[in-house]
């Protein structure tokens, strides 16, 4: 009998032991997890407000409300430039425009504005803005393994790069597709004023 006790003891001790070494890795993949939901949801953000500046006609009535002008889209704009307008209207901050995972600014391809204007080409999608590729980069063997019990339930959460399309759409893509979007059109990261910062969010 005390054997038993004993065996049941020394399991329950290394079970919590277990639970205290594992909860931190998981704690981690957790956060990495809402992240990444969060990037995709700053991502589409962005589309949002650069599609209904571009294409004011289409929603009149946002501009109503926020009693203001529509930009006007001239050839020399760019992408970058109409971004900088939504910052200047506070339409966006400083912080949507970062990665709340790395942190770190989102890349802006050099295309002009105009490629938020009609026709849509929905089989040739333009990417305009991204994450830097290893911005949700795990180097953490156990975070991983953590992160990747979601991959096989077909979930796109870990150790990926998202975009941002033309069309408002946001796309989930790998490392490897990222750094040859970067190598192929240099975005890079959009210089924002000091004054347009906030304080970083908590994880």
């Amino acid at each position: 009998m005390k054997n038993v006790l004993l065996i049941l003891l020394v399991f329950l001790l290394g079970f919590v032991g277990g639970c205290f070494i594992i909860e931190p890795y998981q704690h981690r993949a957790v956060h990495a997890r809402i992240n990444t939901v969060a990037c995709t949801a700053r991502l589409g953000n962005i589309g949002e407000i650069l599609y209904c500046m571009a294409r004011p006609d289409e929603e009149p009535e946002v501009w109503q409300e926020v009693n203001e002008t529509p930009p006007e889209i001239t050839p020399d704009m760019t992408v970058a430039d109409l971004i900088r307008e939504a910052l200047r209207r506070e339409f966006i901050t400083g912080n949507d425009l970062c990665c709340p995972h790395s942190k770190r600014p989102y890349l802006v391809f050099p295309v002009p504005a105009s490629v938020l204007l009609p026709p849509d080409d929905p089989q040739n999608r333009i990417p305009i803005v991204m994450d830097c590729p290893d911005s949700h980069m795990e180097t953490d063997f156990m975070v991983k393994l953590f992160m990747a019990r979601d991959s096989y339930t077909g979930k796109k959460y870990h150790l990926t790069a998202r975009v941002l399309y033309a069309d408002g759409s946001v796309g989930t893509i790998s490392m490897e597709e990222a750094e040859q979007l970067v190598s192929k059109y240099s975005p890079v990261p959009l210089e924002i004023a000091p004054e347009a910062q906030n304080e970083p969010e908590e994880p």
